[in-house]
């Protein structure tokens, strides 16, 4: 088995669901993106950062018993400066409110998958995921309750999601605008999406 879409055939054709097994992949990061979608009380608007590809690969470990898989190493980071609103000012305020010039960039730390045993079809699976975002030098552990792993080949495959986070939760008071007409919602709507491959186990049991 080379990789996690192996892993997702182990576990969900063979039925065992109570074994336990843990491997050491590298992975490759295809493409990325993440989405914040940023309400106001008269508006909302979306920017987005797209990286295409990462220059390094990533060492991951992963175990998987039960229909779970934990991973240990898997932090992908964005640097804040790479966001894009539909307006140059609404950049520079997003830059602002992430404290950009004091912490530069977002992690986001996939920590575990749990595969829903409701899943016929290997080529598209609904999962849940728990990660850890880092923004503006602050960690939260949070929780994707309506993720999609997409197969695309036996080396290759995309995870995404969106969860909610409070900006009041990292230290960031929700900016107003124009002598206070103009609020930002604290309750801030995260949306990514991981294009992935990955190679043969360097180690696996």
């Amino acid at each position: 088995m080379n990789y996690i879409l192996s892993l997702f055939y182990l576990l969900l054709s063979h039925g065992v669901f109570s074994q336990v097994g843990y491997g050491i992949h590298e992975v490759k990061v295809t493409e990325s993106e993440i989405v914040i979608n940023v309400e106001t009380n008269v508006d909302n608007f979306k920017c987005r950062i797209n990286t295409k590809a990462l220059n390094d690969f990533i060492l991951v470990k992963n175990v998987w018993s039960d229909m779970n898989i934990d991973f240990d190493g898997f932090d992908i980071k964005y640097s804040i400066e790479d966001f894009k609103c539909p307006l140059s000012a609404m950049t520079k305020d997003l830059r602002s409110i992430l404290k950009a010039d004091q912490q530069p960039y977002l992690s986001l730390i996939l920590e575990s998958i749990a595969i829903g045993s409701h899943n016929e079809d290997f080529e598209e699976l609904d999962v849940t995921a728990v990660a850890t975002i880092s923004i503006a030098g602050v960690k939260r552990k949070i929780s994707i309750e309506d993720g999609i792993v997409t197969n695309h080949s036996s080396a290759s495959l995309t995870l995404e999601g969106a969860t909610k986070i409070l900006l009041t939760d990292f230290n960031i008071e929700p900016p107003t605008k124009f002598l206070g007409l103009i609020k930002i919602k604290d309750e801030v709507n995260i949306e990514f999406e991981v294009g992935m491959v990955l190679t043969s186990p360097l180690t696996k049991k």
